[in-house]
């Protein structure tokens, strides 16, 4: 069974993409927050198919200066953690399974620059039927 990685803290959200995943299924771990986050991804071994980030998530744990850094796109830090010991070959398969699934996409584009990885993510802001296409991204993902 494929396994996705869904961070996001909005719990009526969370609980339809939930809904929604494992009808089609897909195995779902979520998690809340960054510390939430972390926890699963060294529970599950990192062996996830997708990663669906919200980048507005509640940041727990981030400590003072990653929260300044990179408010509000605070999310960010969960992918930079997981990816600061891994070789650059695994980075680029963690970046190329990852959606970001926000409110704050714009904010993300803003400071594309900041991030070596921005044009391997993909990217789906949060609007009305964007859920359709957050579930049409995540099957051609795990294909």
């Amino acid at each position: 069974m494929r396994k996705v990685l869904l961070i996001e803290d909005d719990g009526a959200l969370k609980r339809d993409l939930i809904k929604d995943l494992t009808e089609n299924g897909l195995e779902v771990k979520s998690a809340n927050s960054y510390v939430a986050a972390i926890d699963r991804w060294q529970e599950n071994k990192g062996e996830f198919d997708c990663i669906i980030l919200d980048l507005n998530m509640k940041p727990d744990g981030i400590d003072e200066i990653a929260y300044s850094k990179y408010f509000p796109v605070h999310g960010i830090v969960f992918l930079n953690k997981i990816c600061e010991e891994i070789t650059p070959e695994e980075q680029t398969k963690i970046w190329e399974k990852t959606i970001i699934y926000s409110g704050y996409i714009d904010h993300f584009k803003d400071r594309k620059s900041d991030f070596n990885y921005f044009n391997v993510l993909t990217l789906i802001p949060k609007e009305a039927t964007s859920q359709f296409r957050l579930l049409d991204e995540v099957k051609k993902m795990i294909k």
